[in-house]
């Protein structure tokens, strides 16, 4: 799984050394959850008035976000096209709060899978919804730094979740913290430009590259647009528990516009992705000719946000 996104306001008069909400002094991370945060470089710093972006939520702040997510998916086996097949539109409700806040501005946050539901007039609807039961109560949690990068993930997925359906809730959770910017280090203003490169893993190493760009600034409401590829080195792929197959490609990208509120780190975002993943296949007895096979799938997200009562 990757991986959703305080406090150091910084104002045109200066900013404090420091959070004054924290919590703690230092948030701990066991090395099993720790992941590498992305390299932030910026491209243009943007007109004046310009800013340092920095979160700060404060400890407690609660928010249900909804992650709706709809996906289409076309197979290609030696060449020859199967027919596009389209996966029931899914509905997830997250609920989270801000546990703890550290003397950085480093904070975790908690979440936990409440709801989460299929289009029931989908054909498949009454197969898959059962599969989709165990996923609700899953908790977890996230830190990130006050920069918007991630420190830490970590979802507990109990064994009895399909591992279609446990693919289909990590990318749902990465959708939504891959909608979280990361933000740069020097202070910006409108029309300022940054890059993100970060190196993920979900059953195999790729990169995502995402361009940002600040359109707005309200106070600590921001609007962003973003654009993101992905790519991936040839590699080992395990297709399951007795074929593994060779990555000979991993493409595609995808474009988003979010609303940013940096006090309390919620958002709404809507973004398309579209990439294929190409495997050359080890012959076997009954398919001696197929050793070519491609993925392609275009996914769509809708990410909304609402504030809850604050949580001691």
């Amino acid at each position: 799984m990757r991986y959703l996104p305080i406090a150091l306001i910084v104002a045109c008069g200066g900013a404090p050394a420091g959070p004054v909400n924290h919590s703690v002094e230092v948030i701990e991370i066991p090395d099993a959850q720790r992941v590498t945060p992305p390299d932030v470089t910026l491209l243009g710093a943007g007109q004046s008035p310009r800013v340092a972006l920095r979160l700060h939520p404060e400890v407690g702040e609660s928010t249900a976000f909804t992650v709706r997510m709809s996906m289409r998916m076309a197979l290609s086996f030696g060449g020859q096209d199967a027919p596009p097949a389209d996966s029931p539109d899914m509905v997830m409700v997250i609920g989270t709060r801000i546990r703890d806040i550290d003397a950085s501005g480093t904070f975790r946050r908690d979440l936990v899978i409440e709801e989460v539901s299929v289009d029931p007039s989908h054909p498949l609807a009454a197969q898959i919804a059962p599969m989709l039961e165990p996923m609700r109560g899953m908790e977890g949690f996230e830190v990130f730094d006050a920069q918007g990068r991630p420190l830490a993930a970590h979802l507990n997925i109990p064994a009895n979740v399909p591992e279609q359906m446990r693919d289909t809730l990590e990318r749902s959770i990465e959708m939504m913290q891959g909608s979280s910017p990361p933000f740069p280090e020097e202070e910006v203003g409108v029309g300022a430009r940054w890059r993100s490169v970060s190196r993920q893993y979900n059953r195999f190493h790729f990169t995502r590259t995402t361009e940002y760009e600040l359109l707005a600034r309200d106070g600590d409401t921001i609007t962003l647009r973003a654009n993101s590829t992905l790519a991936a080195e040839p590699q080992p792929f395990e297709l399951d528990d007795q074929h593994e197959a060779q990555i000979t490609a991993y493409e595609g990208g995808g474009t988003a516009n979010v609303n940013f509120e940096l006090n309390s780190a919620r958002m709404s975002s809507e973004g398309t992705a579209d990439v294929t993943l190409s495997l050359e296949l080890e012959p076997s007895p009954d398919n001696p000719n197929l050793t070519q096979m491609s993925i392609s799938t275009r996914m769509g997200a809708v990410i909304e946000s609402v504030e809850r009562e604050r949580q001691p």
